[in-house]
């Protein structure tokens, strides 16, 4: 058996009401999407290490040290998933190599963070041994 559509409640009128004020979002919408194409247009891609990927014994705080990094650019850390993790974390947890409390844990050895805000980030490997053996990332990202 095939059941008609309920009719609407809506007045006729009410839904003119309506016309004018999503037409007055739109602009706003489109605004919205623009800027955001604008902001990350522009990002770059880091693969952290570079050609080594994360790793125990790389520096970086030397690789980093020339770098740029801005709102909307992308940290890939890329590592052996069984062998390495990356925690983001705070400034204490980075210092002492703790990971917790953490902001986010990933372990699929190509994890990616987007740098959606600026201001300094901080990321260890949280396997043993190996944040205090350097395997620590500090950055900056800047509008």
């Amino acid at each position: 058996m095939r059941m008609k559509p309920a009719p609407s409640i809506n007045s006729p009128h009410e839904e003119e009401r309506d016309t004018p004020l999503m037409a007055a979002k739109l602009p706003l919408f489109v605004a919205i999407a623009l800027l955001q194409a604008i902001i990350f247009a522009g990002a770059t891609e880091f693969i952290v290490g570079d050609e080594t990927g994360w790793i125990v014994g790389k520096n970086y705080t030397k690789w980093a040290e020339n770098k740029t990094f801005k709102v909307g650019d992308k940290l890939v850390f890329q590592y052996m998933a069984v062998q390495h993790d990356v925690f983001w974390v705070g400034e204490p947890e980075f210092n002492s190599c703790k990971t917790s409390p953490y902001i986010e844990h990933q372990t699929s050895g190509n994890d990616e963070f987007l740098l959606t805000t600026p201001g300094r980030r901080w990321y260890i490997c949280g396997k043993s041994n190996h944040c205090t053996s350097g395997m620590k990332l500090a950055i900056n990202a800047i509008e």
